[in-house]
């Protein structure tokens, strides 16, 4: 009898097992299949990473977004050093007064601080996103900036040399006329002036005698 149960209970457990195997078995093929195709696809990534990046293309582009970085840099350094140097030799000097039609507000220098603030702020923004994403877009949008303001720079300078001479020449003629109507009378100017003549131990706008002979009038007219 127990023997007769104990062949039962094997014949019994050996069914179990092979409904288990027949269960398990069909599903290991199909593991083993995605396994190796997910290992596949992930080496073919990286390969694929791999080649991109030892391309020449990508190189090129590499290079490309180095060079808009260095641009930007060079932009910066050119508008900070152009902004001192032009701060310490126009603003900061008081004889920017005696010169006749130098005004801070002339609509040419109001166009130079509009493309300062833009080289200082929007060409650099965009030049940033642009060579990070490499969006040709921003890419186009940096390089038109660029070309617009290299153009209004050309246009500006070529503006300011005929400028310059013509205030050159009024310089004389407009500092003579105005040390005989404004000396004196005008707070500023006769402060200006005066600066000058004890910082460089100098005269009137011509010679020593010039300086006397309005001294004398100036003086004449408020005894």
């Amino acid at each position: 009898m127990s023997l007769l149960l104990l062949l039962l209970l094997l014949q019994r457990r050996r069914r179990l097992f092979r409904h288990r195997a027949d269960e398990v078995t069909p599903m290991m093929p199909v593991m083993l299949i995605q396994h190796h195709l997910l290992a596949a696809d992930v080496f073919e990534c990286f390969t694929v990473r791999m080649t991109v990046s030892h391309s020449p293309a990508h190189r090129a582009m590499r290079y490309y977004r180095i060079w808009i970085y260095t641009c930007n840099t060079v932009l910066m350094v050119c508008v900070v050093c152009f902004v001192v140097i032009a701060y310490q030799l126009v603003v900061a000097d008081q004889r920017r007064h005696l010169v006749p039609g130098l005004d801070l507000c002339h609509p040419s220098l109001l166009y130079v601080y509009a493309a300062l603030f833009v080289q200082c702020t929007v060409l650099q923004i965009v030049g940033f996103l642009g060579a990070r994403s490499l969006s040709e877009r921003l890419l186009n949008v940096y390089w038109l900036l660029l070309l617009g303001l290299l153009v209004g720079d050309a246009v500006l300078g070529v503006y300011w040399v005929y400028r310059y001479d013509k205030m050159v020449a009024r310089l004389k003629p407009a500092l003579r006329d105005r040390l005989a109507a404004d000396y004196g009378r005008d707070g500023r100017f006769t402060a200006v002036w005066d600066d000058l003549q004890r910082d460089h131990e100098c005269c009137g706008v011509t010679g020593p005698p010039d300086f006397f002979n309005v001294t004398v009038q100036v003086g004449a007219r408020t005894h």
